[in-house]
């Protein structure tokens, strides 16, 4: 008599499939959605597939019924209100999957920090000042980091984002079930320390100016933009004001300079009144641009000049140097600091 046995079924192929459907590519699942032990044999078993499931549930920020069923759409872990800034070419859909990674990893550094102080400061002008007094000689990003951490809230970095999906400055989430608990998520991967600097002080003053209710998460997918509304107006104010003492600080110069002056000028002027040379680069191009007549961009001469203050920075590995050293590891299960230094790129 001649028996067979029935290959078990393993239902990944189809996961993946609707994974990278949603926005998550294989190579983005396997990389970061799951643990460097998972064997997709695993889930041949009822209780192997159930393990696939909350794996990719609590790293990748979806709702575990909806990855339960074959045939209903994947769905987000509701993060609360959230508050999108986005590009204008920037598509809703395209959001998504970043919103879902970047909301995850601010809840889960979050749960892993221990606040020291847990009170905000009131204004940009307390901010400076705190900062200073811990002997800074000036408002630069790794003072105001160990700040941020020092009140309480981390400062993480996402370093992988979903391929294919929108790009992302940074968010401010309010900690539902917190007591005034926020988490701050940076993902702009430029080197200078100053172009980060200003987008986490931007992000610490929605924060601070009270545009997040619990629950909710701001998304921030470009800073720097135009956008006419009164909270990203508010917060590019109150980081101005953070780096230079003044929110309406407005660095000009009748002639422009070629980068070598320029950063002699700003080293100068950053001696003088306690301001990051990167920031007042950042600041006079900014309004230079504003107040050309021509099209020509000048970006080209902040790049240049900030590679000449910074020209070994590597502003995200700072933030995730800090992570290292700040975050709570014991809190974490296996998986879940196996993801947040996978995603973080934490060593």
């Amino acid at each position: 008599m001649v028996t067979t046995t029935a290959t078990a079924h393993n239902p990944m192929p189809e996961l993946l499939r609707r994974l990278e459907r949603f926005g998550f590519p294989e190579r983005y699942v396997r990389g970061i959605g799951l643990p460097n032990w998972w064997d997709d044999e695993i889930a041949t078993t009822p209780l192997g597939k159930a393990q696939a499931l909350i794996l990719l549930s609590r790293n990748l920020g979806l709702e575990l019924t909806s990855l339960e069923s074959d045939s209903a759409p994947i769905q987000p872990l509701d993060p609360g209100n959230v508050l999108p800034k986005k590009r204008r070419d920037a598509s809703d859909e395209a959001l998504v999957p970043t919103r879902c990674v970047a909301a995850r990893l601010a809840r889960l550094a979050r749960d892993a920090t221990a606040t020291v102080s847990g009170d905000l400061p009131r204004s940009a002008a307390e901010v400076r000042s705190a900062v200073l007094a811990c002997g800074s000689g000036c408002v630069d990003l790794p003072s105001l980091l160990s700040y941020c951490w020092e009140i309480g809230i981390p400062v993480s970095q996402l370093a992988t984002l979903p391929p294919g999906g929108s790009k992302l400055d940074g968010l401010c989430a309010a900690i539902s079930d917190g007591d005034g608990a926020f988490s701050i998520v940076l993902s702009n991967k430029r080197r200078f320390f100053s172009w980060l600097l200003f987008i986490l002080a931007h992000e610490l003053g929605h924060a601070v100016l009270g545009h997040l209710t619990a629950g909710s998460i701001l998304f921030d997918d470009a800073v720097e933009s135009r956008d006419a509304e009164a909270c990203e107006t508010a917060a590019n104010d109150f980081a101005v004001e953070v780096l230079t003492g003044r929110p309406d600080t407005q660095i000009t110069r009748r002639r422009v300079p070629k980068a070598p002056e320029l950063v002699e000028r700003a080293r100068e002027a950053g001696l003088r009144h306690g301001v990051d040379p990167g920031a007042i680069v950042l600041n006079y191009v900014y309004h230079l641009n504003k107040t050309a007549l021509s099209r020509r961009s000048y970006w080209p001469l902040a790049f240049s000049a900030l590679g000449i203050l910074d020209p070994n920075g590597n502003a995200p590995a700072l933030v995730s140097s800090e992570m290292r050293g700040r975050l709570d590891w014991t809190h974490f299960t296996e998986e879940t600091g196996e993801f947040v230094r996978r995603v973080s790129s934490v060593d």
